[in-house]
């Protein structure tokens, strides 16, 4: 994601506390100006969700996870076909 949309913006839209992790969305905009996976760039534009689940250890990230919608990218990309 870093390499093919550089200029990209994350923006937390909700964020929660669960016991010892923290639930986040995100949404990602961004333009599509290098290589994403093996698709050259095409110059356009991106909405996108992401979550990201953190667990907290001794105030520190002791785990990760996330999940961003990649297919989604692909599709308004244009490298597959759309809704």
């Amino acid at each position: 994601m870093r390499t093919g949309f550089p200029d990209r913006r994350l923006t937390i839209e909700e964020i929660r506390e669960v016991g010892d992790r923290t639930i986040a969305r995100i949404r990602a905009t961004g333009i599509h100006r290098g290589q994403f996976m093996v698709f050259p760039p095409t110059g356009k534009s991106i909405r996108i969700t992401v979550i990201d689940i953190c667990r907290f250890q001794d105030g520190k990230i002791a785990e990760h996870g996330g999940v961003a919608d990649r297919f989604s990218v692909m599709q308004q990309i244009g490298v597959i076909p759309g809704r």
